[in-house]
């Protein structure tokens, strides 16, 4: 799902950006990023942030996940019971995303949400690689959003709504510590809330709410 919010637009240099020191929000860039396989090794994946809970000795739940896939083929995706998706294209497309026989045709900033349960695939048109930003949650413990904003100025990033990660698909951002946030890097939120100032900035907004 797509929308747009209003900001206020000081310059890049603006005093703004330190108004609020956010010390808990991590900054994930996208070289820092380790690869590994998909479940059913049919392509490749970047973690951004894995979300867990339970104490030493406890059963351990992912609550959420977010992470880039590197989409080089034509290929199925993996089945992931329990677990709700949204895939969001962070690439230019299009990108034919088909689930349960159910074609649909992404450009960059759509989203599709689906189950894992459900049999998908991904489809390219051409021969270029593509990225593309999953978030997946718990269906028992929480449900997730994503939400892709267009703004050049400043936005407020608040955890106390649900909004745990911000990442950047085009332009780029400085954080409240005036931290440059380049294309695919992600702001992983804390307890904090964070402002940004975008400059044709093109951000996906993920939240997570508990049930």
């Amino acid at each position: 799902m797509t929308g747009h919010t209003e900001v206020r637009e000081p310059p890049l240099n603006s005093a703004a950006r330190t108004t609020v020191m956010t010390r808990n929000t991590q900054l994930k860039l996208f070289s820092q990023l380790g690869s590994e396989p998909w479940a059913n090794g049919a392509g490749r994946t970047r973690l951004i942030h894995s979300h867990v809970e339970g104490g030493r000795g406890a059963k351990r739940d992912v609550l959420w996940r977010l992470s880039l896939a590197e989409l080089a083929q034509s290929a199925p995706f993996s089945q992931l019971p329990d677990l709700d998706r949204v895939f969001t294209l962070a690439s230019p497309g299009p990108v034919a995303l088909i689930v349960d026989d159910v074609e649909r045709s992404l450009l960059l900033g759509e989203s599709a949400e689906f189950r894992g349960e459900s049999t998908t695939k991904v489809e390219l048109t051409t021969g270029q690689r593509r990225w593309a930003l999953n978030l997946m949650t718990h269906r028992n413990l929480c449900t997730g959003t994503t939400t892709v904003h267009h703004f050049d100025g400043q936005i407020t990033l608040n955890p106390a709504e649900g909004v745990v990660a911000a990442t950047i698909l085009s332009g780029y951002a400085v954080d409240g510590r005036g931290r440059i946030v380049p294309r695919l890097a992600t702001l992983i939120l804390g307890d904090l809330p964070e402002y940004v100032i975008g400059k044709e900035c093109l951000a996906a907004i993920s939240s997570v709410r508990r049930r």
